[in-house]
């Protein structure tokens, strides 16, 4: 069996023995958001099964996994919104508590102008 899938911003190429059991698995189409900002808002507002952030105690550190670029997410506009909604729920928290890790997945890691993008 031949799988063809994407990879960064090309397509790769998986080649299985057919005695394999093989199941593929495919994403459903999900929601399409008009306001992403507001649906972020809303979601640490509102979040399933644990507790709103305003009820939280304010964390020593913060980590927040963000894709690199080879991913199709809005990094440069909900970033900001996230990184308000900490500082108005924790006001006393401070830049240096917050560790922004980008994942890379298996390509190269990006240079200094990758991570700016």
């Amino acid at each position: 069996m031949k799988y063809s899938f994407k990879y960064g911003k090309g397509e790769k190429e998986l080649i299985i023995p057919e005695r394999m059991d093989v199941s593929l698995l495919k994403p459903i189409n999900p929601e399409i958001v008009k306001d992403p900002v507001a649906k972020l808002k809303q979601s640490l507002s509102n979040p399933i099964n644990i507790k709103p952030l305003k009820n939280s105690q304010q964390p020593k550190k913060i980590a927040i996994a963000i894709p690199d670029e080879s991913r199709p997410f809005p990094v440069k506009l909900l970033l900001p919104a996230l990184l308000d909604s900490f500082y108005k729920t924790w006001p006393q928290l401070k830049p240096e508590q917050i560790i922004i890790v980008i994942g890379g997945g298996l390509h190269p890691p990006p240079d200094k102008t990758g991570i700016e993008r």
